[in-house]
């Protein structure tokens, strides 16, 4: 069962990281059923959306102290 974006987020950064990449993995060996199939797809796009976010985050945030609290 897929956990919920919540969820998701609450995890760091490399766990869901590792996530995706076991998600990306079970999904090229490619001998599930296609049900299956689309519940890891589904699972690994929130993944990346989530990882996505976070890295994001951490950019806008180095941005910021290269650049300073007076700018």
């Amino acid at each position: 069962m897929a956990k919920k974006d919540g969820d998701l987020e609450a995890s760091s950064f490399e766990t869901n990281l590792k996530k995706l990449e076991n998600t990306l993995a079970e999904l090229e060996k490619g001998d599930l059923p296609l049900d299956e199939q689309l519940k890891l797809f589904e699972s690994g796009i929130s993944l990346s959306r989530v990882c996505l976010q976070k890295l994001e985050a951490v950019e806008k945030r180095v941005e910021q102290l290269v650049v300073g609290p007076n700018s």
